[in-house]
């Protein structure tokens, strides 16, 4: 009896040991938060109160950080747009965009640095929708607009995209026009209080956004040189457009911008050859001073002859060639 007695009493005090030990390995292992919280990383020592007076205030960080903002024609006069807010009390890394609808990238990036054309008298122009813009402008502003001056983006609704200024092209469209079924898009897309996906979530904004971008053309030709008058040269692409900028202002510092030039990849429809949108064209400033300046109004004057033609690429090169006797003209490298 006594026998079976210690046995039972080692076992267990052996049993006892063991799960003391097993505690033990499982606090060493899986520390409490307690015990994680006392673990920290010493805060750096307080600075003298001589060196702290010395730190520049904080408010007038952007002055110091942005840099002198990007330089414009003085004659640039921005129509048709209201008062919009200034940035200047906000403490940031990148200059004002409020005014030059450039890139957010701060000033002085190295990878612009090293790159041509910073100085270069050309306007890129991206035309785009509502319904793509946001899933294919941004990826454009980081890429391919990362390092261009002067940036003007159009589509067919305001919008503000990563504090870039969106224009929409088509609110000078004649509002006789704007009752066809073509802006039944248009509308639904100004309505709309929540995203544009879920409010055109069971719309064909395929065919619908093909209807409506054929009036685009030449309203953004028109708003174009309006905002940014004088400059060599315009160039026109779409929001899925890929370009090499260094190749483009090489090409176009070979050529006579006070000719009257419309460069483009030359598609022919209904027997007339014209620049199509899709592939990028370029006006020289002579044939935009042209084709916009003697003309005022020129969008509203093809506005209702657009209901009834596919194409807003070739509406605004027809519209050229019948007022301006300006052909579109096979560019080097399209093609």
């Amino acid at each position: 009896m006594l026998t079976d007695f210690g046995v039972k009493m080692r076992s267990r005090r052996n049993f006892v040991i063991a799960c003391v030990v097993v505690i033990v390995i499982l606090l060493v292992l899986y520390p409490s938060r307690d015990s994680l919280a006392s673990y920290h990383v010493p805060l750096p020592a307080s600075r003298p109160a001589h060196e702290q007076q010395q730190r520049p205030n904080k408010q007038a960080a952007p002055e110091q950080q942005s840099g002198p903002r990007p330089s414009r024609p003085e004659s640039i006069d921005h129509v048709n747009e209201g008062p919009r807010p200034s940035h200047d009390d906000v403490a940031s890394a990148f200059a004002n965009f409020a005014e030059t609808d450039r890139p957010l990238m701060p000033t002085g990036d190295p990878l612009c640095a090293q790159l041509p054309g910073a100085d270069s008298r050309i306007v890129m122009i991206v035309k785009t929708g509502a319904s793509e813009s946001f899933s294919k402008v941004p990826t454009q502003l980081q890429t391919i607009l990362r390092c261009v001056p002067e940036l003007l983006i159009f589509s067919d609704m305001e919008q503000t995209i990563a504090g870039i200024h969106v224009r929409d092209s088509l609110d000078t469209v004649l509002d006789s026009v704007k009752k066809h079924s073509d802006f039944a898009l248009y509308h639904a897309q100004k309505e709309c209080m929540v995203s544009q996906a879920d409010c055109t979530r069971h719309r064909d904004k395929a065919k619908e956004g093909w209807n409506l971008d054929k009036y685009k053309n030449i309203h953004i030709a028109e708003k174009a040189y309006n905002l940014r008058p004088g400059y060599d040269w315009y160039v026109v692409i779409d929001a899925d457009t890929y370009l090499f900028w260094t190749t483009l202002v090489a090409f176009l510092a070979r050529l006579d911008p006070s000719r009257k030039l419309l460069l483009g990849s030359i598609t022919h429809f209904k027997d007339f050859p014209f620049a199509h949108g899709g592939s990028g064209y370029a006006v020289s400033g002579a044939a935009m001073n042209d084709f916009v300046g003697r003309n005022p109004g020129v969008g509203n004057a093809y506005d209702k002859r657009v209901v009834d033609e596919c194409c807003g690429d070739w509406m605004f090169s027809k519209a050229m060639k019948e007022l301006s006797k300006i052909s579109a003209t096979q560019s080097v490298g399209h093609g």
